[in-house]
């Protein structure tokens, strides 16, 4: 197969292949939810892509003015995906064609003029065959939503309000086409998902859990004889997973995109809190060792840099978007200005000496243990008070809740 930089926009888009998802944030106060679309590239090439274009994120206000100048619902969450989609693997190609130009080793990479030619019709918006021939597939797709939703209320009996769909979903499937699955997941309210992102499409009336990986849906049976492993670093990905034991001795590997996708997990099965401790201690050894590794191979100031990388991946492991500037700051030795931090405490590096808090929202920030008047637990919500480079820690009696 070409290198991806020789590819045609058509072959890179089948090579890399976007998934999009969507991660529904909670809402604070009165304000609606906030939506976190995130397109994943799965294809077999994925792999060669930077990380920054290998997984791409996007607010969903980001997205509602394109959303609608390509003629879509911009109060569609599939809508959306679809645009965050399209945006990504744009971004992608055109990102790795413009690096491939730059000289390396005094060597110049010619581009044929299919390439060019592509390049040149992407600079001008969302007109590449490729696309439009997504878009119209998206809106052909679209016209097979009402009729599932329908049958959804008929067999539900009643009103049904629609939800977007989270990381774990559970319940019973109500209705179903060749596009569209509808799944009940509490009282009225429903999600609905697209049946080209599920593993296996679960039958009408099966009891199932879809659980998200990569825009991925992984769909298992609820019934009461499952067994759960502990979490385990699945090695070809590098993701936490969790071996799911049948009652026919089938098994099947579930992974997650982070640690606090996880812990969804773990509570919406009802599993032993343990488990996400554990998941949490696999996910600092295994990136404390890349950080390690990263500041063993390189002088300072880049192993600050890259020390400071790792610490920002780690972050988005505990679903977290960290400072970079606080970041380089705090490894650097800078002293941590007055203030006060509250949240839960997602994740503890004892080998670095690092304490990871949510701050809410994605948000997030990073501790020096050795500025903490005590170490805080894992899962505890914490109250952090910084004066003169030290942090008064007090636990804020809320157990395992949500940070604010």
């Amino acid at each position: 197969m070409k290198p991806i930089h020789e590819m045609l926009f058509e072959d890179f888009y089948a090579a890399v292949r976007p998934t999009g998802g969507v991660n529904r944030l909670p809402p604070v106060g009165a304000g609606e939810d906030v939506l976190i679309y995130s397109v994943y590239m799965n294809g077999p090439l994925a792999k060669e892509l930077p990380d920054d274009l290998g997984e791409q994120h996007y607010k969903d206000v980001m997205l509602h003015a394109l959303t609608e100048k390509l003629g879509f619902d911009s109060t569609s969450y599939r809508d959306n995906i679809k645009v965050a989609e399209m945006v990504a693997i744009r971004n992608a190609w055109m990102t790795t064609i413009l690096e491939a130009t730059i000289q390396h080793d005094n060597r110049v990479v010619h581009l044929s003029d299919e390439i060019v030619h592509d390049y040149e019709l992407l600079t001008k918006g969302f007109n590449h065959p490729v696309l439009l021939e997504q878009i119209e597939m998206q809106r052909a797709m679209s016209k097979n939503l009402a009729p599932a939703l329908k049958a959804a209320e008929q067999r539900a009996n009643s009103p049904l309000t629609q939800r977007v769909p989270d990381v774990v979903n559970k319940g019973v499937i109500l209705s179903q086409n060749l596009d569209f699955t509808v799944q009940a997941i509490g009282e009225n309210e429903f999600v609905t998902h697209d049946n080209n992102k599920l593993g296996t499409v679960p039958p009408i009336g099966a009891d199932v859990t879809i659980s998200y990986y990569r825009g991925q849906g992984q769909v298992f049976e609820n019934v009461t004889e499952l067994k759960f492993s502990g979490p385990f670093i699945e090695q070809k990905s590098g993701s936490l997973g969790l071996l799911v034991s049948h009652k026919d001795t089938s098994q099947q590997i579930l992974l997650f995109n982070n640690a606090m996708e996880f812990e969804k997990f773990v509570g919406a099965q009802k599993l032993p809190y343990a488990l996400v401790k554990d998941a949490v201690a696999l996910k600092v050894a295994a990136q404390s060792k890349t950080i390690g590794q990263a500041a063993a191979n390189s002088p300072t100031p880049n192993a600050v840099e890259k020390m400071a990388a790792a610490v920002l991946s780690a972050g988005q492991t505990f679903g977290l978007k960290l400072d970079s500037v606080k970041v380089s700051q705090m490894l650097e030795g800078g002293r941590t200005p007055d203030g006060l931090s509250i949240g839960k405490v997602v994740g503890i590096d004892r080998r670095l000496g690092l304490v990871y808090q949510s701050l809410g929202q994605g948000r997030g920030t990073v501790h020096r243990i050795d500025t903490l008047s005590k170490l805080p637990e894992v899962g505890e919500v914490a109250t952090i008070s910084f004066k003169n480079g030290r942090g008064l820690v007090e636990n804020d009696g809320q157990g395992r809740g949500q940070g604010r």
